[in-house]
């Protein structure tokens, strides 16, 4: 057998053409190959640098030195990439109902804000521009229905919970906002 090394670069001169070789790597000529063209010889070199740069190191049993069967490079790459790309658009869904639900507190302050002011606005004990209805649920049927349990028409207690609601809703957006910046 004769052992041809392919680590520098080679012309092979024969009276038709002139060919540079150039690859890294060991191929085992043998006997049989003297009797093939350059062609053939130049393909089996070829398809075996193919096979030794794209091989994971095997055992005598045909598995990987991990224990593992040799797997398809470009077929893993391809798996690997499509996972990469399910969690990046799970990601990516998380943070649009996380700005569904901003939009939804965003609109509910400025409703809030507008309550306030015409809150401020009146001087009186109780308010004719504001109620807050406290009620239950009636039945459990197709329609809920609620009835009302009492209604608050105070001006102050209004203000203070439209206060406390306000920074309740400022505390949500800012999660909202820190989980869009992640």
């Amino acid at each position: 057998m004769e052992k041809k090394n392919t680590n520098s670069s080679k012309n092979t001169n024969n009276t038709n053409s002139k060919t540079n070789i150039i690859a890294t790597g060991v191929v085992v000529l043998d006997s049989k190959d003297v009797t093939k063209s350059d062609g053939e010889i130049k393909e089996k070199i070829a398809d075996e640098l193919k096979k030794q740069r794209t091989a994971e190191p095997q055992t005598d049993g045909g598995q990987t030195e991990s224990g593992r069967m040799p797997v398809d490079e470009p077929k893993a790459t391809m798996e690997e990439m499509k996972r990469q790309l399910e969690a990046e658009l799970k990601k990516l869904e998380a943070k649009q109902e996380a700005a569904k639900k901003r939009e939804v507190f965003l609109e509910a302050k400025t409703n809030l804000d507008e309550l306030r002011e015409l809150l401020r606005k009146t001087r009186e004990f109780e308010t004719e521009h504001c109620k807050l209805i406290l009620s239950r649920l009636a039945s459990a049927g197709y329609t809920a229905e609620y009835r009302p349990m009492f209604s608050i028409t105070n001006r102050e207690i209004l203000e203070k919970f439209c206060g406390w609601l306000d920074n309740e809703i400022d505390i949500k957006l800012e999660e909202l906002e820190n989980e869009l910046l992640k």
